[in-house]
């Protein structure tokens, strides 16, 4: 069977023989404003962003992750005159003074304010897809800002309704999203750049360290405190001692409802032989057999270290 037989009864517009093209091949890169954030990024001073690639900038609070998005917005749209730049906002934290000080061309780059996770895929669909339809060829770069600020439809009709029930489906929610976006982006050679917080974990040793918004164990959980007392993980104050496999150690860093950021991670729930349950997010760690192994790898008949003393 000859390979374009194959291309044509496969009926998949976006085929090609990897000879004459792949959709995941870059051939055309953004600058980024920075020399090195190119070279980070790209391996030279002289690229920096992919033309058909999703890119992150996630960090801490204030480290200017919105300030280097709007640089590669700049540089973007000076690159072509018929450039456009679509921004999901989700803050309500950009002003037309925020661009006009960068020198961005505001005539070319369109405000979407997006609430909720399904608010943003079906509207970054619908303008990838028209992009594709129309052959065009005119270059056009996503921004959101903040992807951990998007609520999920759920969310909303629960806070609504006045309830106070967290969203545990919102991470396949996110994860969807992107699955549907990540294809069509490359194909219509979009780049897009998302901006995320990341916070300090909770605890020393292992748990040191930064992670993306979410969370390791759901409100409820209750942890041992250094004087052996159970307390709820969302009670536990900075300052305080929990009991670990290492001794009691202090807390030095807490999440709540007003510094939590999502995405949340998938969450799984763990029962033991002893009847307790522990739901917690898919990287969190237990000590298995003298071994660090994160809850999404556990396996039924696994031995679990316990504090003793």
């Amino acid at each position: 069977m000859k390979i374009q037989d194959i291309l044509k009864v496969a009926n998949n517009e976006y085929a090609t023989i990897a000879e004459d093209a792949v959709c995941g091949d870059v051939n055309k890169w953004v600058d980024s404003g920075s020399y090195t954030f190119n070279a980070i990024v790209s391996g030279s001073i002289f690229k920096g962003l992919p033309c058909n690639k999703i890119l992150g900038l996630v960090g801490v609070e204030s480290t200017g992750k919105t300030f280097f998005a709007l640089a590669a917005v700049k540089h973007f749209l000076e690159s072509d005159p018929d450039a456009v730049a679509v921004y999901f906002e989700t803050e309500g934290a950009l002003t037309i003074d925020q661009l006009e000080g960068r020198q961005i061309d505001t005539k070319r780059f369109a405000v979407m304010p997006v609430t909720t996770v399904q608010e943003f895929k079906n509207q970054a669909i619908r303008v990838v897809q028209e992009k594709i339809d129309k052959k065009d060829t005119a270059p056009v770069m996503f921004i959101l800002d903040s992807l951990g600020n998007l609520s999920t439809t759920k969310e909303m009709e629960d806070s609504v309704a006045g309830s106070d029930t967290k969203d545990m489906t919102r991470a396949q929610v996110l994860k969807a999203a992107f699955r549907v976006l990540s294809l069509k982006l490359s194909v219509a050679k979009i780049p897009m750049i998302f901006t995320n917080h990341v916070y300090d974990k909770i605890g020393q040793g292992p748990y040191a360290g930064k992670e993306q918004g979410g969370g390791c164990l759901v409100t409820g959980t209750q942890v041992v405190m250094g004087d052996m007392t159970l307390r709820n993980i969302e009670d536990v104050m900075v300052g305080e001692y929990v009991l670990t496999l290492n001794g009691s150690k202090e807390v030095l860093s807490c999440w709540d409802e007003t510094n939590l950021d999502d995405p949340e991670p998938e969450c799984y729930r763990l029962t033991f032989d002893d009847g307790s349950i522990v739901e917690c997010s898919d990287n969190h760690r237990f000590m298995v057999d003298g071994n660090w192994v994160e809850a999404k790898d556990v396996k039924v008949g696994d031995y679990f270290d316990v504090f003793r003393g």
